[in-house]
C-alpha cells in the first residue's frame, strides 16, 4: 500500500511540472491540422508527452520546427501554415 502511495504521489508531482507547449510546436500543430487533420499530432499539442520532460521538450521541438519547416515549403500553404 505504501509503494502505491508513492507512485500515487509521483504521478501528481511529474503532471504539476508538465511544461508548457513550445510557440513552434503549437503553430506546428495548428498547420498539420490545416493541411492534414487525419494526423495525430496530440504528442506535440498542450498537455502532450512532448511536455513531461525538459530533454523530451528540446526533442520535440526540434522535430516541430522541421515538421512546420517542410509543412511551409509546400506548395500554396494554407495561411495557418504562415508565419
Amino acid at each position: 500500500m505504501l509503494r502505491l502511495a508513492a507512485l500515487v504521489a509521483t504521478a501528481l508531482v511529474l503532471a504539476a511540472c508538465a511544461l508548457p507547449p513550445a510557440q513552434d510546436c503549437l503553430a506546428y500543430v495548428a498547420c498539420q491540422a490545416a493541411v492534414d487533420d487525419d494526423v495525430d499530432t496530440s504528442a506535440w499539442d498542450e498537455g502532450g508527452s512532448c511536455w513531461d520532460l525538459p530533454d523530451t521538450a528540446r526533442r520535440c521541438e526540434a522535430q516541430c520546427q522541421v515538421g512546420l519547416d517542410a509543412l511551409r515549403s509546400l506548395p500554396d500553404p494554407p495561411a495557418a501554415c504562415l508565419p
